[in-house]
């Protein structure tokens, strides 16, 4: 298999030009599809769980952004870590209901399983969510 680099020239040696050509390669393709499809980033300056509230209340309607916005990526990054409760509760119901793999992405930097936050809470919340049906149940228990 050819690398991106060895596409453009570069030997597979030079480990730093082949990753040139690649990432180069990647952000072109990047700026293609944004440029293709209907993409729209929002980047806000507030916590993160205060922002879904925010939206969900008409607040932010000055700025773009309708109540009755829904998205198909959501990246809470690491505060879901300080309060999975809170983040899933201000989020989960603008998840797209289009879109059936509209996804809340999150990372917990120090989840060790005795640290983070008990298992039976999260079950409460999910569960409090789908009943208000505000995130769709995937799985089915068998």
């Amino acid at each position: 298999m050819i690398s991106a680099g060895q596409a453009h020239g570069a030997q597979y040696e030079d480990i730093y030009g082949c990753l040139y050509f690649y990432l180069s390669d990647q952000l072109r393709t990047f700026a293609e599809r944004v440029r293709r499809f209907r993409i729209t980033f929002y980047l806000l300056d507030s916590h993160c769980s205060g922002t879904g509230l925010d939206i969900r209340a008409g607040l932010l309607e000055q700025l773009g952004i309708p109540k009755t916005i829904r998205f198909d990526r959501i990246d809470v990054s690491s505060v879901i870590t300080q309060n999975v409760s809170e983040v899933l509760t201000a989020w989960a119901p603008l998840l797209s209901d289009v879109n059936p793999y509209s996804t809340l992405i999150g990372h917990f930097l120090d989840w060790d399983g005795g640290r983070g936050p008990p298992i039976s809470s999260l079950d409460e919340v999910m569960g409090r969510l789908y009943q208000e049906e505000a995130v769709r149940r995937w799985l089915t228990s068998t």
